[in-house]
């Protein structure tokens, strides 16, 4: 799947919580880098999303 100007869209973090992402289906965003970069700001923030895709490396 791909999400062109997902912006702040959270699809993929609800499809995840609800299961329906099959382990063959690979999810990319696509953005201004300013929008990424700042989506990224707020995934780090948030308790409930960084639960949902796990740790960080």
């Amino acid at each position: 799947i791909i999400s062109c100007g997902a912006g702040f869209d959270t699809s993929f973090f609800r499809f995840v919580e609800e299961g329906l992402l099959k382990p063959q289906v690979s999810f990319y965003e696509v953005d201004f880098e300013e929008v990424v970069e700042r989506k990224a700001e707020c995934i780090l923030k948030s308790q409930s999303i960084k639960k949902c895709i796990g740790p960080l490396q």
